[in-house]
């Protein structure tokens, strides 16, 4: 009684100690960090008791502890936690996929805490063996899933045609499947692996996409949490004991385990228990101390044992599961469209594995490599991409990083095939590869059309050189040879392109011209002034609406994105948008999909945005009133239109263009005076301004400067300078009698400094010589 009355005082000081330290200096240090949960067995969900439970909150617990560190969970769906991950309103999100594009979004760790896949279920009695057997089938997928997106991808490369529908779960992509609404479903194995038994469905053999899971952080966040977590999650590996690999033994991936340990008592109850059998037999069993030895001996050696026998159904499970992820990656590797390797991380290649998919991609049987006829890939190399392939080993061997490489290789026949060879070194240790596994591709079409497309528009470079026009758009100046020279490149990528200018300059002529240029140009193209919509119609005119879908709505209606499906969207005065409008506009042209108004099912529109405005757009987003995100994806290509008093050398050319829709009798005449004041105008309004002048002129006989009348009534003398105002020609000699004198004036102003004339004219000093030789102008003798 002594004893237990003195261990009891003790325990009462320390919690009164405690109690009395203020909570605000208990944790005082402590750092808060915000987690994104959801629902994800056995990865992280919320158990009977409302804790959180799980592969990564055993791991956040542990770092939280060594870290100081605070764990705030906030629940909710994925798609709320993702949400939450892009606007920063969480710290970290767990058990998220790797992917490039993720990775291009958020913050990812390095550290790998598990491997997942995408796996297809079908319905009872489909024979699904291969990838092809999906033809024509109807496939249920998670709408924001990345293996969802990898495998409709992976149909479309193959030219297959598949009904997709997209749902919100991966439960009722199960439904579906067991009722029969759909052949086929995409699952994560691990959901798969949980789920999957309670419906009647099959697991076929079809794997494909392995990714890592991994915590991933906002974009912009610092670097410090995911640096603390990789630090941890590595001493935590190598560790045996650690709590990561305890979680992954307790959290085995099956719901037996699950079902298991949701029965367990609680860890504090049987502590409690121990403890009083002990001072139980401390008090009522001191005479049986050596008994109560053997005792607890022989219970030792009792949990020794049961322990063992757990370590030893857990290897044989590991076993049995390793077997079969080897037999699900063996079916995979056999029905990619490629070949798979894995080699020495030498810069030959020397090849320890090709899967069979290299007989399909080069004609060679798999047999073939390694020990046998072609020891290294780098033998099959095209002789001119080989030091580009070794270039680009070498940087990701020096780098640490995954290479992507584009070149040509030897096919069974003795041609070349290009290829995509997508692949990363494999670590030894920390300092140095051990081996290179990558997957080969066939890109021959697509590499043969780029470089269709590339040798169209160099081509179309050299003949742009002092050409009057392009497509619709009228100039010579160095102005509009530098914008021509950039719709070229605008029409050679695929990336979104922004047009700025002022009003009147020709921004849609532009779109036009570079989606004339694009492999879109077969395609529509769909023009749309975003400042002629009335707001509450824009979500409608982008997205279509289904019938019913608000008052009005008697039939449905396609929308802008739809009939832009495969062609160019050309959005006109973009600064003009709804900001909610930009948000939806985003996510469509990420890859997120739309939805008409009043509908449910999410459509894809494969699309390209050309956008153009008149206005700053920097000026918007610092003012709040443009997104920052939606700004940068418009802003890939920018082309910039040069205003009409920047490019005066073009405006004969115009005019002349502009008077080529008349009758040569209907034109007043055309004088020098005219020109000069054409030319010497400011042009506020642009070339479109110039156009309504010249029609003006041509209707009314007179210059008419928006409201303000005259025309130059001076007579000069008629000695080739000018031309009389009452003197009838065509207009090709009006144009050549004042380039002359226009030419002659700035001569001698300028002291006949031919450079300095030559760059006021913006033309090159050759092109001066030239005409002030064909115009016969002399120097002044001094």
């Amino acid at each position: 009684m002594t004893v237990t009355k003195r261990y009891g005082t003790i325990l009462f000081l320390l919690v009164t100690i405690y109690a009395l330290v203020p909570s605000s200096l208990q944790a005082e240090s402590a750092r808060i960090v915000h987690v994104g949960a959801y629902d994800y067995k056995p990865l992280i969900f919320r158990d009977g008791t409302g804790n959180f439970k799980g592969v990564y909150p055993d791991l956040l617990n542990a770092i939280a502890t060594q870290e100081n560190w605070q764990i705030n969970y906030i629940e909710g769906s994925w798609l709320d936690c993702i949400e939450r991950l892009e606007t920063g309103q969480i710290d970290l999100l767990p058990a998220i996929a790797w992917s490039i594009d993720r990775a291009s979004r958020y913050r990812f760790n390095n550290e790998t805490v598990l491997t997942n896949w995408g796996q297809l279920y079908t319905r009872q009695g489909l024979d699904i063996k291969s990838i092809t057997d999906l033809n024509d089938r109807k496939i249920a997928v998670y709408r924001k899933g990345i293996f969802s997106d990898a495998l409709m991808k992976l149909i479309r490369d193959l030219g297959m045609e598949c009904e997709f529908v997209a749902v919100e779960d991966y439960d009722t992509i199960f439904q579906l499947v067991e009722d029969g609404r759909v052949d086929a479903g995409v699952s994560n194995n691990i959901f798969g692996l949980l789920h999957a038994q309670n419906y009647r469905i099959k697991k076929s053999t079809i794997i494909f996409m392995p990714t890592e899971l991994r915590f991933a952080a906002p974009k912009r966040s610092s670097p410090e949490l995911m640096h603390a977590i990789d630090a941890h999650l590595g001493r935590f590996k190598t560790d045996k004991d650690s709590v990561f690999h305890q979680s992954m033994h307790r959290w085995e991936m099956n719901r037996w385990a699950m079902t298991a340990d949701q029965k367990r008592m609680s860890r504090w109850i049987v502590t409690a228990l121990v403890t009083a059998l002990g001072i139980a037999a401390l008090l009522f069993f001191a005479s049986m101390i050596l008994r109560r030895q053997v005792r607890r001996k022989a219970l030792e050696l009792v949990q020794s044992g049961q322990a063992l026998g757990r370590e030893i159904e857990a290897r044989q499970s590991a076993g049995e599961a390793l077997k079969e992820k080897d037999r699900m990656l063996s079916t995979l590797m056999e029905n990619l469209p490629g070949a798979v390797y894995r080699c020495h991380a030498d810069l030959d290649r020397t090849i320890v594995f090709v899967s069979k998919g290299v007989e399909f991609l080069l004609g060679y049987p798999s047999d073939d490599f390694g020990l046998q006829r072609i020891a290294s890939l780098r033998e099959l190399v095209h002789p001119e991409d080989v030091k580009m392939v070794t270039e680009g080993l070498r940087a990701s061997i020096e780098r640490k990083v995954p290479y992507r490489l584009m070149y040509r290789m030897k096919t069974r026949s003795g041609a070349y095939r290009w290829v995509g060879d997508q692949g990363a070194g494999v670590a030894r240790d920390v300092e140095e590869f051990s081996a290179f596994e990558g997957f080969l591709s066939d890109i021959t079409q697509q590499q043969e059309t780029e470089l269709a497309i590339l040798q169209q528009n160099e081509k179309l470079r050299e003949e742009m050189k002092d050409r009057f026009r392009f497509g619709g758009i009228i100039g010579k100046s160095a102005a509009m040879q530098e914008v021509y020279g950039m719709i070229v490149k605008a029409g050679a990528s695929e990336d979104p392109v922004i047009i700025t200018g002022e009003s009147g300059t020709g921004k849609e002529l532009a779109a036009r011209a570079i989606h004339e240029l694009s492999r879109r140009t077969k395609n529509t193209f769909v023009p749309v002034n975003c400042g002629a919509i009335p707001e509450n119609l824009l979500e409608s005119e982008f997205f279509g609406h289904v019938k019913g879908a608000f008052t009005g709505a008697d039939v449905p209606k396609a929308g802008l994105l739809d009939a832009a499906d495969g062609g160019t969207l050309f959005l006109d005065e973009i600064g003009d948008i709804a900001m909610a409008l930009q948000v939806k506009l985003l996510r469509a042209i990420e890859g997120g999909g739309y939805t008409p108004v009043g509908g449910t099912q999410v459509k894809q529109s494969d699309f390209r945005i050309v956008a153009a405005t008149n206005r700053n757009l920097d000026d918007l987003v610092k003012q709040g009133r443009f997104r920052e995100d939606f700004y940068y994806r418009l802003h890939v290509i920018p082309v910039q239109l040069p205003p009409l008093r920047r490019r005066r050398e073009d405006i004969p050319l115009l005019v002349d263009h502009f008077l080529e829709k008349y009758e040569d009798e209907t034109i007043p005449p055309f004088t020098g005076n005219i020109m000069e004041a054409l030319m010497g105008h400011s042009w506020p309004g642009n070339v479109r301004e110039l156009q309504n002048t010249v029609h003006r002129y041509v209707a009314l006989g007179r210059l008419d400067f928006a409201g303000k009348k005259g025309a130059p009534a001076f007579r000069p003398e008629r000695d080739g300078n000018y031309t009389d105002p009452t003197e009838t020609t065509d207009l090709r000699t009006a144009l050549d009698r004042f380039e002359k004198r226009y030419i002659e004036r700035l001569l001698n102003e300028h002291n006949w400094h031919r450079g300095k004339v030559a760059d006021i004219l913006q033309i090159n000093r050759k092109t001066l010589f030239s005409k002030i030789k064909s115009h016969r102008i002399h120097q002044p003798k001094k």
